[in-house]
């Protein structure tokens, strides 16, 4: 059975103007062309509440969404790790709320091949983020090097490109944490991941979170 707290953060999901998309789609022609058709809520909440197990642990279990649209999963499954992590953090310890926000998101990845899409699921994503750390943490203990470290997880995450005849042009990073508040990253192409090579071209050294997008952090 769905939990109850589920379809709330459902039902204040499809609230938001940009969420659904007018009978799943946005014109005849990109249906005509790209075949884009968009999940609609109910469908969504029903797989992810037969899924839960492969979603909810945000810190190990990394989700790819290959044609993710502006979003539609992805922040239904953002919306329920961020219960999870209300849950489980009930102090109001300002370090630990942004790593595991930051955690969160940097398990999950998403590709489209319409620059809209990719634009929207980031802004989209971004609110969810917002509006969540809005709710705990006070204006004037709020940092913007924490959401520039969203926003760099946001473009490294979700990406331009073609899953079916573009493979050769993707590369994913993965976010890993050696010691708490650190991320080390390490990028992989996806076709060396299809092959089974599982070797990094580039790697970042251990990196305090909040200098993820370029802050000034100890």
């Amino acid at each position: 059975m769905p939990q109850k707290k589920d379809k709330d953060v459902a039902e204040n999901s499809s609230k938001r103007k940009s969420f659904s998309v007018k009978k799943g789609i946005k014109s005849r022609e990109r249906v005509r062309d790209r075949g884009e058709v968009f999940t609609e809520l109910r469908e969504i909440n029903n797989i992810l509440d037969l899924t839960a197990d492969a979603h909810r642990n945000y810190k190990d279990q990394r989700i790819l969404e290959p044609a993710c649209g502006n979003g539609n999963f992805l922040v239904v499954i953002l919306e329920r790790r961020l219960a999870d992590i209300k849950k489980a953090i009930r102090k109001k310890d300002q370090d630990d709320i942004e790593f595991a926000i930051l955690t969160a998101l940097s398990t999950m990845y998403g590709v489209d091949i319409m620059p809209d899409n990719v634009k929207e699921c980031h802004e989209r994503l971004m609110a969810v983020i917002g509006k969540f750390y809005k709710e705990r943490i006070p204006a004037k203990n709020r940092r913007p090097d924490f959401l520039n470290a969203v926003k760099e997880i946001l473009r490294t995450n979700i990406q331009l490109g073609d899953m079916l005849n573009g493979k050769e042009e993707i590369s994913f990073i993965e976010y890993t944490v050696p010691r708490d508040y650190y991320f080390v990253r390490n990028e992989y192409r996806l076709i060396d991941l299809e092959l089974g090579i599982n070797s990094s071209k580039k790697r970042i050294k251990p990196t305090h979170y909040l200098k993820i997008g370029g802050g000034n952090a100890d």
